[in-house]
């Protein structure tokens, strides 16, 4: 976070932050107080002092369910609202998870008014691959710190290629904390921890056998230029990244709305890319 100064009723994703950003206060919250603390958690008290509260309240625990009674002795009832319609968007492997709950909601006649895709790609084919440790660790770098506060670390990303995978894990560690991706006292298993989940949604990904949906599809397409490292990610994915609808007009019997945003694939979701896409989704949903 570089906002400055900081007071207790600022809120967060006011100060400018981000997921990353996010993702170091989660880090800083565990390390120093062996508490987890979920994403929605941070945005449902996103001040200092109202998660604070939450945290000595124990109200985390919850994760992503929402508590109607915190106290009593009989058996929990959870209570489900599935009658819709729901508007279901997602941010990059977000965008393909999306996809699929639209998917589901539809197989059970459930109402979907939209689905917001922001640059993410379809696959052109559906073989499955195996990948080399080396490159998934060369992608994992870009993702975590690739475009870090919006600075191009192309060319030290570039000089993690020649080191064995055991150092370049080591180097992303310490390049992650030395540009402020993660906190100082982050250790070495947390980051591996990241990794894993970032390879096991690699392979999802890589797994996954779409279906069609009957529902309009908004995209939201970065302009900028790919860097080198992604570009040949994507064309060893085989991905539709050279379609300017990004594959998505085969999965859908309905229209697809394209928004170019003047952002990259990590700038996209930061500031004034991200303010713009939430007007667009306040005027799409009409909240």
């Amino acid at each position: 976070m570089q906002a400055g100064e900081i007071g207790v009723g600022d809120i967060f994703f006011e100060l400018g932050d981000h997921s990353l950003s996010a993702l170091s206060m989660i880090v800083s919250v565990h390390e120093r107080y062996q508490q987890n603390v979920p994403l929605g958690t941070l945005i449902k008290y996103p001040t200092i002092k109202q998660l604070a509260k939450a945290i000595v309240s124990a109200e985390v625990e919850c994760g992503e369910l929402v508590p109607m009674r915190m106290s009593g002795q009989k058996l929990p009832i959870f209570l489900l609202h599935p009658s819709g319609p729901y508007y279901i968007g997602g941010w990059s492997f977000s965008g393909i998870l999306a996809f699929e709950m639209c998917v589901q909601l539809q197989q059970y006649d459930i109402e979907v008014g939209g689905l917001f895709i922001i640059d993410s790609y379809m696959r052109r084919s559906h073989q499955s691959l195996k990948l080399e440790l080396s490159l998934l660790l060369d992608w994992f770098a870009w993702e975590l710190i690739g475009g870090d506060q919006g600075i191009d670390n192309s060319t030290i990303l570039h000089s993690l290629r020649s080191q064995s995978n055991k150092q370049k894990f080591q180097s992303i560690y310490r390049l992650a904390i030395e540009k402020g991706v993660l906190p100082e006292h982050t250790k070495l298993a947390t980051i591996q921890q990241y990794f894993e989940v970032f390879k096991n949604n690699l392979y999802a990904g890589l797994q996954y056998k779409p279906q069609k949906v009957n529902v309009n599809i908004t995209l939201f397409r970065s302009a900028n230029p790919m860097p080198s490292v992604l570009l040949e990610a994507h064309a060893l994915l085989d991905s539709a990244y050279s379609d300017s609808m990004n594959g998505w007009s085969n999965y859908t019997t309905k229209q697809i709305h394209r928004h170019t945003v003047a952002a990259d694939h990590l700038s996209i979701i930061r500031n004034p890319a991200v303010n713009y896409i939430g007007k667009l989704l306040q005027d799409n949903t009409q909240t």
